[in-house]
């Protein structure tokens, strides 16, 4: 049973005989009991399930490269982990985590090198075109990047053919990629949708 305390003023109701003309009278503190509800009385979990607690994964890498992640994008210093207030921040975030198990300024920075490795990978899959011009200059471009939804020839087929489209390049030499296994069928795509196009398109 728990208590809550209220504080209860004189009555004006009272004698004139028991007022006091020099004194004001002090307010009185009462304690008023309040019920406190039983394990009988909390409702049931709603049926079909829910409302049920489920289970979820906890990956450490995803916090981990959070971390990195933020650390590039606002331009932070390494050390901005070690700073007391950001230490004191993820410990009240989690009371079980102890300041020697936050990652050090040393692992971040290696975490932002793998990011970058990654990144840079992603770029050296880029769409490129080379071509010469009337002068017989060579000239290399990128006309593209990205992320395709799937690594099937015909996939990544399609994407190279919007991108060509889009820079009106209607006419292909040669096309050159590496020994992924899904390329056979992307040479296949392209050169059915290419046949009516300029130039001719070899592999």
């Amino acid at each position: 049973m728990a208590g809550q305390i209220q504080v209860m003023e004189p009555s004006s109701d009272a004698p004139h005989s028991q007022r006091t003309p020099t004194a004001q009278a002090e307010p009185i503190a009462q304690v008023v009991p309040i019920a406190t509800p039983t394990n009988a009385e909390v409702p049931p979990l709603p049926p079909n399930g829910k409302g049920k607690l489920v289970p979820t994964a906890y990956i450490v890498e995803a916090p981990r490269k959070a971390l990195a992640e933020m650390v590039i994008i606002d331009k932070l210093h390494f050390r901005f982990v070690e700073g007391y207030e950001f230490q004191r921040y993820l410990t009240i975030l989690q009371p079980k985590l102890r300041i020697r198990n936050i990652l050090s300024r040393q692992t971040v920075a290696r975490d932002v090198i793998v990011i970058y490795a990654v990144e840079r990978e992603k770029l050296r899959e880029a769409l490129k075109g080379h071509f010469i011009d009337d002068d017989w200059n060579l000239y290399k471009r990128i006309l593209n990047f990205c992320q395709v939804e799937d690594h099937k020839g015909e996939t990544i087929g399609r994407n190279i053919e919007m991108y060509l489209r889009e820079w009106g390049i209607n006419g292909i030499f040669t096309l050159t990629v590496d020994n992924a296994s899904s390329n056979g069928a992307t040479n296949k795509f392209l050169q059915t949708i290419t046949k009516d196009w300029e130039g001719i398109f070899g592999t």
